[in-house]
C-alpha cells in the first residue's frame, strides 16, 4: 500500500484510482449510516473523493488513507449540518428526511440518534477505528469519544428493549 500511495502523490492516476476505488465503499458506508440518506451520501462521498485527490500531497500516513477520507467526510458532513441550519432558519429548505429505503431497525435506531452520538458509533463498530483515531477525526477529546459511546449504547439499548417489548 506504501507504494501505492508514494506513485498516486507522484501524479499516477491509476495509482490514485486504485486508493479512491478501495477507500469508497468504506466512506460511502459510513455517510450512508451517518447521514441515514442515500442521496446526501453519495454526494458527499464523492466531494470527500475529490478533496482527497487534492490534498493527497497532504496525507502524512499516520493512519490508513480511507481513515483520512472518512475525516474529511466527516467534516464535509458537518458543514452540511451548518448549512441545513441556516438554510431552515432562513425558511429557504424542508428539514432532510432519512432515505426510507435504508430500512430495518438497527437505522431506526440510529436516526434516533443525533449525530454527535451516532458518528462515534459508526466509527467504533462500522470503521473499527481506535479511540485515539476517533478523537482526533471527531476533533475532540478521547474522553468525549468514550462518553458519547456510552450514551449511545444506553439509548440504543433503551431502544431495543422498546423494540422486543413490542415486537
Amino acid at each position: 500500500m506504501k507504494e501505492e500511495l508514494l506513485k498516486a502523490k507522484a501524479g499516477d492516476r491509476e495509482a490514485q484510482a486504485r486508493l479512491l476505488q478501495e477507500a469508497y465503499p468504506i466512506v460511502y458506508g459510513y455517510l450512508q449510516k451517518l447521514t441515514l440518506n442515500r442521496q446526501l451520501a453519495e454526494d458527499l462521498t464523492h466531494e470527500a473523493m475529490i478533496r482527497g485527490l487534492e490534498r493527497l500531497s497532504q496525507f502524512r500516513g499516520e493512519c490508513k488513507f480511507s481513515t483520512w477520507l472518512v475525516k474529511i467526510a466527516t467534516n464535509l458532513y458537518r458543514d452540511e449540518l451548518r448549512r441545513q441550519k441556516r438554510r431552515e432558519r432562513l425558511g429557504f429548505a424542508p428539514k432532510r428526511q432519512p432515505d426510507p429505503t435504508l430500512g430495518a431497525w438497527v437505522f431506526a435506531a440510529l436516526k434516533e440518534l443525533s449525530p454527535n452520538l451516532r458518528a462515534p458509533v459508526l466509527l467504533k463498530y462500522y470503521c473499527d477505528l481506535t479511540y485515539e483515531e476517533m478523537a482526533d477525526l471527531l476533533e475532540v477529546p478521547v474522553g468525549t469519544v468514550k462518553s458519547r459511546l456510552h450514551y449511545a449504547h444506553r439509548r440504543l439499548l433503551e431502544l431495543l428493549e422498546g423494540e422486543e417489548e413490542n415486537g
